[in-house]
Parts: C-alpha cells; sequence; structure tokens
C-alpha cells in the first residue's frame, strides 16, 4: 500500500480518520485540511464526535485508522504517533486547567520548561502583557475572574508559540458578555501570532463571529464545509439551517412546481411532482414592508400575538385558521395586535426548501 500524500498547503491535515470502539464508530471517515492563518470551528451537537477529533488532532487520542499529517510531515498513522507535547500546537480547554498553587507567572511558563529560568519569566510576562493582563503576574487563579482566568490560559497555550491552537468549548463557562469579549481577545491575538485555530463548539452563533470556515458534524461525519455565510444562506438539510436560526417549519407537497403550505406556495422548481418537503421560513427573514424590488412572497396572516423583546418584536401568527402558530421577528415599529389582519412578506431568496 502506498504512503498517502500530504496537501502541501495544509498546516494541519486530518486523512480518513476513524475512531471505533468495537462497532461504534465515534468519528467515521473525515477528512480536513486547515491553512495557514485559518480559523476553523467544528459545529454539531454533543455526542456527535468533534471533541474527539480534536483530541485525535492534538495526539492525546490515537486514531483506529487514518493519519495525521502536520506541515506535510505525517505525525500520526500506521507505527508512528507523536506525542501532544512534540506537535507544535497549543491546547486550551473548557475548564481552563489552570494549576491551582502556581501564580499566574508561573502558569504561563509551565510550557517554557527548557528555557533558563530568567528567560522563562520574561517570555511569560511577555504573554500577559500583550492581553492586557501583566499586572496579574503574581496573583493566583482563585483569585482571578473567569475572563481573566481564561485570558491566562490563552497566553499559556501562546506562550511557546504554537502554529496551531486547538480548543475545545473554550468559552462555554462565560457569560454572553464575558465571552464576546474574550472570543475576540483570542481571535485577535492568534492573528496577530499568525497561529492557526481549531475550535470545537455546539454554539452556532460562536461559530458565526469567529470562524473563517465552518465544518458541521453530525453521527462521526462531516456533512458540510463552508464560510459562515455560504452555511447560513445554503444549509444542506433542514437539521443544519435550524442550527443558525429560529425557523418556522412547514410541511408540504410539491404541485406543479410548487410547495404547497398552510401560508401559500412556494416556489420549488427543482422538486418532482408530489414529492414531501419542508419549507422552512426564518423568523428574522419577515418584514412588513418590502425593502427593494428582489421577488417576495405576500403572505396574508392573522396577529394572533406581540411581544415586545427591546431591538425587535415577536409576532405570533397564522394563515387565518387557527391550524398552526407561526413566528416572525420584526424590527419596525409595529401598531398591531392580537385578531389584525396584516400582510408579511419574505424574499424568495430566502425560504428554503428541503425533501422530508
Amino acid at each position: 500500500m502506498n504512503d498517502p500524500e500530504p496537501d502541501k498547503s495544509a498546516l494541519l491535515e486530518l486523512r480518513d480518520i476513524v475512531l471505533a470502539y468495537g462497532r461504534n464508530r465515534v468519528v467515521d471517515g473525515v477528512n480536513l485540511a486547515i491553512g495557514g492563518n485559518e480559523l476553523v470551528c467544528l459545529l454539531g451537537p454533543s455526542g456527535c464526535g468533534k471533541t474527539s477529533t480534536l483530541r485525535i488532532a492534538a495526539g492525546v487520542e490515537r486514531q483506529t485508522s487514518g493519519s495525521v499529517f502536520f506541515d506535510g510531515v505525517e505525525i500520526s498513522g500506521g507505527r508512528r504517533h507523536d506525542p501532544p507535547e512534540s506537535r507544535q500546537i497549543g491546547l486550551m480547554f473548557q475548564d481552563f486547567a489552570l494549576f491551582p498553587h502556581m501564580t499566574v507567572l508561573a502558569n504561563v511558563g509551565f510550557g517554557l520548561k527548557k528555557l533558563e529560568r530568567t528567560e522563562r519569566r520574561r517570555k511569560s510576562q511577555e504573554a500577559l502583557d500583550r492581553l492586557g493582563i501583566g499586572h496579574l503576574a503574581d496573583a493566583y487563579p482563585h483569585m482571578l475572574s473567569g475572563g481573566e482566568q481564561q485570558r491566562v490560559a490563552l497566553c499559556r497555550a501562546l506562550a511557546p508559540n504554537p502554529r496551531i491552537m486547538l480548543m475545545d468549548e473554550p468559552f462555554s463557562g462565560l457569560d454572553r458578555g464575558l465571552r464576546n469579549a474574550v472570543r475576540e481577545d483570542t481571535r485577535r491575538t492568534l492573528a496577530q501570532e499568525g497561529a492557526s485555530g481549531l475550535l470545537v463548539t455546539h454554539d452556532a452563533d460562536e461559530a458565526m463571529h469567529i470562524a473563517d470556515r465552518i465544518v458541521l458534524m453530525r453521527d462521526g461525519k462531516f456533512v458540510q464545509f463552508g464560510s459562515p455565510s455560504e452555511i447560513y444562506r445554503h444549509p444542506i438539510d433542514l437539521e443544519s439551517a435550524e442550527l443558525f436560526s429560529e425557523i418556522n417549519k412547514l410541511e408540504a407537497v410539491v404541485e406543479n412546481g410548487n410547495a404547497v403550505t398552510a401560508l401559500g406556495s412556494f416556489n420549488a422548481p427543482n422538486f418532482a411532482q408530489g414529492t414531501p418537503v419542508w419549507v422552512a421560513l426564518r423568523y428574522g427573514d419577515f418584514r412588513m414592508r418590502e425593502n427593494d424590488a428582489s421577488p417576495t412572497y405576500r403572505l396574508p396572516v392573522t396577529v394572533r400575538g406581540v411581544r415586545f423583546l427591546g431591538r425587535d418584536s415577536l409576532i405570533e401568527f397564522d394563515g387565518g385558521d387557527g391550524s398552526k402558530l407561526f413566528r416572525a421577528r420584526l424590527g419596525e415599529p409595529l401598531a398591531i395586535g392580537p385578531g389584525d389582519q396584516i400582510e408579511l412578506k419574505i424574499p424568495a431568496d430566502k425560504v428554503l426548501i428541503f425533501k422530508r
């Protein structure tokens, strides 16, 4: 059997990776190439295999079959398996994994033990200063806030100058405002250091904010690759669409090139006559007014409820028969209430149709 040829353009490449426990394939034949200065997110529900994939890339877990390449060199596969410490990677985990008995400076310097003590302290302090937390050098982890602990964990991972950072749900333990700030710090710091990144998350909003490219994972397999805009605008199926936004799901059957639903008919030229389909309408894609000259569906509906949510309002409505409630988020001022009959608009290119 010939040795596999690496992707010369990739910094980190996973080739035909399988991780099996008996007949259970936790990771089932995945392939991924990450380029220089690229941040990729593995996105999927709990138990889909994304953390196992990350651990294989790190060398913490050994795959059942397949190969891992770093900068064109096979570092795991066949008889070879380089341990994590010999790979040019940084690791960040959900629990920060800081040593409670060490100061912040000592925590950051832990991965620099090959350096002479004075040089190790200097490089550790520089890493802290770059993230604006140099003043915390003599503090202990229990004295820090969650955001400060996460920044220290980032400093420690970056101090040895890794070429790629592997991150497993690193922001999930932080509250929303802090989470946004820390992940922006992380993205900016990786860019400044010229490092690539592989981030595992179950949060689609986080993936959209931070990733150059998103990989959707389900049941041990990669099901879709693309930029955040590509994945959002062209989801491969209904389950993928539901990851990224609140949607109304309408059952339909295609008749004469149209998906006929409780709210009206939508053009479905790519489906055969009689095909059962889902029509998916995102809450945020509805309008009361037409914004441009693009093709738009006009849906006469009856309002059943209105809830003010700050920047927008959540409208509950039906097609007039009360059989099922649907929802829309509208940002414009609303002078409507239950029982009102209105016309909602949705651009034709926002309507998603999937085979059932």
